[in-house]
């Protein structure tokens, strides 16, 4: 005898079936507004395109007159004041013990002393010489190098 097929279906062939069903309807629903939308971006049939004929744009000399020279440069002079560059900008902040000026190198003319470093940054010194017991033997100096920079050195002895 021959069984049946009369038993009933797995859960997993019934959601197969229905997993497949909505695929399928998706793709369907997909498709459908896919063409609606091409459709509705179409021109309409009886629609006309009328293209105006390229040409090249017409020259603007006679509007825009470029000046052939420049009168007066001096329009703000009264205004805005020139930077004189003669007197020394102070440099005002606050510096250890151990920085010196020119007075200290006419005092101390002829004696030997060391360079230590010479860098770009005040800070580089000054937390150099935070680690030193012997700083009172340190002396530091601001000048301008060959290229009007600003620079610091740092010098041992006297």
């Amino acid at each position: 005898m021959a069984a049946s097929r009369s038993t009933p279906r797995t859960a997993s062939q019934s959601y197969r079936r229905q997993a497949l069903i909505w695929l399928i309807m998706t793709l369907l629903l997909g498709v459908v507004t896919a063409l609606i939308w091409m459709f509705s971006q179409t021109p309409a049939m009886g629609a006309k395109i009328e293209n105006a004929p390229i040409s090249a744009p017409q020259p603007l000399s006679a509007e825009l007159e470029q000046p052939l020279k420049i009168e007066s440069l001096h329009e703000l002079d009264t205004d805005v004041q020139p930077i004189s560059f003669d007197t020394t900008v102070r440099d005002l902040r606050n510096y250890p013990a151990e920085f010196k000026d020119k007075r200290y190198l006419l005092a101390n003319k002829g004696k030997w002393t060391v360079q230590v470093m010479n860098v770009a940054e005040n800070d580089v010194i000054v937390s150099y010489l935070e680690g030193r017991a012997d700083r009172n033997k340190f002396a530091y100096f601001r000048y301008l190098d060959d290229e009007n920079q600003v620079r610091y050195m740092l010098t041992y002895g006297s």
